[in-house]
């Protein structure tokens, strides 16, 4: 069956933003180069331009694809303009250091300062333009969700907080004996990780039929399964899966980076982490470090450090809880710290010992390691790795993502391990740093963004109109 027409005008606006991304970064380049020199740029100026526009065009395509620039339909306008502020700040600081090693360089350093602010404005004149066009060509999309009650509120809780996506929530449903019944009215289905494999074949094989996209909420064997590989029993097919680890040659580079790395914001990072001290050493004359016992690989136990941003002794009389939004043991200092992550950066000092790497799952306390445990076996294999101070539910979840999206998350980055990925995630985190919602503690009494569901209506019939 063909696809519908509105995804070749989507996919083929992704080309052409990406086309217009390069041409407009270089525009803007050519621009300021031209104000600042002569008019003979082409002449004795132009061995300048050529490898700064090589290099600009380079990192453009690096951090416009960490961000999520070259999917505009997939993201909010809010996020669209943050990412490329970010982009466009790290592509210029990135381009300006390597000017400090080139002795032909002519112009101030100060250009970058203006190219940032040009290349900003115009690329956000283009991103506003095909963001809207994009919204206009996307149309809403009708969803079946798939599932029993609990997840199926988690789901529908998920993807109601997002204002601006086109989906349109249709059907509920816990019968797959209906779906055929039903199926060809909605455009996608959420299939829920506690639906059963016989069932979830069925669901894809429908969906295969009636040219509908599914997505699936992975079980621990699905999350196994990714990036098999494909071998032979003499002429039968069978699929490989390794084992849940980093292998030997990748632990070591990974720990050279983490050596060199760590090392680096240590040294940039100390003035910060002195006024930090003082601050906190001078607001209540309590201890400045906090330490505690966590877990990294091979369940081996040592003590983490972060800046103290609770009181003194704040588990003295509630004994190991984790921490809730707006938890009155937090510190006014410490609230400040935990929303800049500042407060982690001590953890710099645990990677440069090998205790924790930069990025990795984060390290959790014994005790939660055991009650979590209880009720998701598969949570001990998250130390096959080390540690980390970002990983990548940090970066793709909140503070408040479940522990069971945070499983997923990490087993998901042990199961694709590369040093790309780990370069991804770091960027990532500097786009995160800011964002309340990453940073808050658990969120007590939230609100319910779906009305009431009529289980027993859904539980009678098999299927239910949201």
């Amino acid at each position: 069956m063909e696809k519908p027409k509105y995804n070749k005008e989507i996919n083929m606006f992704k080309y052409l933003d990406i086309i217009a991304y390069v041409f407009l970064i270089n525009l803007s380049l050519y621009l300021i180069l031209r104000m600042k020199g002569s008019s003979d740029i082409f002449t004795k100026k132009d061995s300048i331009h050529l490898w700064m526009s090589t290099i600009t065009t380079l990192l453009e395509i690096i951090f416009f694809h960490i961000y999520g620039l070259f999917s505009l339909s997939e993201k909010s306008f809010k996020d669209s303009i943050y990412s490329l502020a970010l982009s466009i700040i790290l592509i210029n600081t990135l381009t300006w250091f390597i000017t400090l090693f080139d002795r032909n360089f002519i112009y101030a350093r100060n250009i970058f300062l203006i190219l940032a602010i040009y290349q900003y404005f115009i690329l956000s004149i283009w991103i506003i333009f095909s963001w809207k066009v994009q919204e206009k060509l996307s149309p809403i999309k009708n969803l079946m969700i798939i599932g029993g009650k609990d997840e199926v509120e988690n789901i529908i809780e998920k993807l109601t907080k997002e204002k601006n996506n086109n989906i349109n929530i249709k059907y509920i449903c816990n019968n797959i004996e209906v779906l055929e019944d039903y199926i060809d009215e909605v455009d996608e289905i959420v299939v829920c990780s506690n639906t059963l494999d016989e069932h979830k074949e069925f669901i894809i094989n429908q969906s295969i039929s009636y040219n509908k996209e599914v997505y699936i909420v992975p079980k621990i064997y699905d999350i196994a399964m990714t990036n098999s590989r494909l071998k032979e029993f003499d002429d039968m097919p069978v699929l490989k899966i390794d084992s849940l680890s980093i292998p030997f040659g990748k632990r070591i580079v990974k720990r050279l980076c983490d050596i060199i790395i760590s090392s680096i914001f240590i040294i940039v990072l100390s003035p910060i982490m002195l006024i930090v001290s003082i601050i906190i050493k001078n607001y209540d004359k309590g201890p400045i470090l906090y330490k505690q016992e966590r877990v990294t690989n091979g369940n081996r136990e040592f003590k983490v450090y972060k800046f103290r941003t609770m009181v003194v002794d704040a588990e003295k009389m509630t004994g190991p809880v984790l921490a809730t939004d707006k938890d009155p043991r937090i510190t006014p200092v410490g609230r400040v710290l935990r929303s800049t992550r500042l407060d982690e950066l001590p953890q710099l000092f645990n990677v440069l010992k090998g205790d924790m790497s930069i990025v990795g799952p984060r390290p959790e306390r014994a005790y939660f390691i055991k009650e979590f445990t209880k009720e998701m076996p598969e949570f001990k294999y998250r130390t096959a790795v080390k540690a980390g101070i970002t990983g990548l539910a940090q970066v793709l979840g909140k503070y408040t993502t479940t522990p069971e999206d945070k499983l997923r998350y990490d087993l998901m980055y042990i199961k694709n391990y590369s040093l790309f990925l780990d370069f991804k995630i770091l960027v990532q985190t500097l786009k995160v740093i800011f964002i309340k919602e990453s940073s808050q503690g658990v969120v007590k009494d939230k609100e319910k963004v779906f009305r009431k569901l009529d289980i027993e209506g859904l539980e009678n019939s098999g299927i239910m109109k949201f």
